[in-house]
């Protein structure tokens, strides 16, 4: 029965993570997301203090628009995980989406007026790199006007 246990838990974390990278004892430890590998990115068109609690399977019935692959990984390619227990304040969020390296796709809140973005099914915040700040909230304002425009 553990072995049973213990095969479902890793089968569900390496499907809705980054992957698992040691297994030790009775820990697990999760590799942190590859952001260059990331594609199929979209911001959706969501301004709720709810963004949070819509499930990533309910997002297909807001309209969204892409964002540039280029320039998503311009943005993410200095990323950092924000240490836990520093979590930022938000006041206002755009919800996004991904798909990983894996075929999975994961759901994010960015930060309407700061340089970070909260991933939810690992729980975990991240911030960009002081060089791409100043691009960064610019280029959602302008993404977000297009998805209010979208069909």
């Amino acid at each position: 029965m553990k072995i049973l246990l213990l095969f479902v838990v890793i089968t569900t974390l390496s499907t809705h993570s980054g992957g698992i990278s040691q297994i030790a004892g009775n820990t697990i430890y999760l590799t942190s997301i590859d952001w260059q590998g990331t594609k199929n990115w979209k911001l959706y068109n969501i301004r709720s203090r709810d963004a949070f609690t819509f499930p990533l399977d309910t997002l297909t019935a807001f309209k969204s628009v892409p964002l540039d692959q280029d320039s998503m990984m311009l943005f993410l390619e200095n990323v950092t995980q924000i240490p836990e227990g520093n979590n930022p304040v938000w006041m206002g969020a755009y919800v996004a989406t991904c798909q990983l390296t894996n075929g999975c796709y994961i759901k994010m809140e960015f930060s309407q007026y700061g340089s970070f973005f909260y991933v939810e099914n690992e729980r975990r915040y991240y911030q960009l790199s002081d060089d791409v700040r100043d691009i960064w909230l610019p280029f959602l304002t302008s993404k977000w006007l297009q998805v209010q425009g979208a069909k």
